[in-house]
């Protein structure tokens, strides 16, 4: 994911339907994409589908664990700037009003904001400055702005099980002991209490941050894990990868859909593992020999692939 994504389409529910909303946001996700009109899934889309189909639920917003990772897998790569904001926001207005969240809310997402640019290189710099400006001189009425960021991300964060919103009028917010250990685990920025994350902590430390507080177990790092037949369960997690995301006769799939198929099976099992750590074991198995398929990794996610040996 190269460059600054500033984060998700607003959800303003004026003229709109439910489905419409919800095919936005999933859309916004990356999860499915539109040709010609039509919605399709894309291969990230097919890693959360095929989760889906795993279990029947008399209610769909009791979102599964692997559910769980892989929304908030998403939402820290697209909207992680303004739904950590608010998180942020919870965390300090313990049991705040949603009114108070977003009166609160242009403020302190500027301030994290000026404090992401001394994180950033220089041109990722200059995309949050200039989100930042807008933010800053574009917002004319900053609480109408608010109406449509802080309801639907509070939402999501209840939806995780990270937030709870008490049943009055006020609908107070608040952090569950969830939400809590997530937010602990996340870095902090320069010269502040605020929490963030970057593409390379997401790449190197998601699933064991986030992993035991979502799971609410302790769990344990691949890397570490000893048990009869590791390889192996590496092995038939990459085949059936394989199996469920190829969409076409060439015998090959894109590789990040694949390492976010293993790494969130795991993580339901208690087992955490990065992406970037399961694509080096990957490329040293396929060289050994020990895995029927060779790793082919660029720079470009979308010339990042895992390929089938011919038998």
């Amino acid at each position: 994911m190269a460059g600054y994504d500033i984060g998700i389409t607003d959800i303003n529910t004026r003229g709109k339907s439910g489905a419409k909303n919800y095919t936005e946001f999933t859309s916004s996700l990356g999860l499915i994409g539109r040709i010609a009109g039509a919605c399709r899934v894309t291969r990230f889309g097919k890693v959360l589908l095929h989760f889906l189909t795993l279990q029947r639920k008399d209610n769909a917003f009791n979102l599964s664990l692997a559910e769980r990772y892989q929304y908030l897998y998403w939402l820290t790569v697209k909207d992680s700037d303004r739904f950590l904001t608010v998180m942020n926001l919870v965390a300090r207005y313990e049991d705040a009003p949603l009114k108070c969240l977003q009166d609160e809310f242009q403020s302190v997402y500027v301030g994290f904001l000026d404090h992401r640019i001394t994180t950033e290189d220089e041109r990722t710099a200059r995309d949050i400055l200039s989100l930042r400006n807008s933010v800053t001189h574009q917002w004319k009425s900053p609480q109408r702005y608010a109406e449509s960021i802080v309801p639907p991300r509070v939402n999501w964060l209840v939806d995780l099980g990270l937030a709870t919103i008490a049943p009055s009028h006020q609908r107070s917010v608040r952090l569950t002991q969830s939400g809590h250990d997530v937010l602990n685990h996340l870095p902090r920025l320069p010269n502040s209490e605020l929490r963030y994350v970057n593409q390379s902590w997401v790449r190197n430390e998601f699933f064991s941050s986030v992993g035991p507080a979502i799971a609410r177990r302790q769990g344990e790092l691949w890397k570490d894990a000893a048990f009869p037949g590791k390889d192996e369960r590496l092995l038939s997690l990459l085949i059936l990868a394989f199996k469920v995301l190829r969409g076409s006769p060439t015998p090959k799939v894109s590789l990040l859909p694949v390492l976010l198929f293993i790494a969130t099976s795991l993580a339901t099992e208690g087992l955490w593992i990065e992406t970037k750590e399961l694509r080096e074991e990957l490329e040293n198995m396929a060289r050994s020999g020990a895995i029927p398929f060779d790793v082919r990794f660029s720079h470009r996610e979308n010339e990042s692939y895992v390929i089938c040996r011919p038998a």
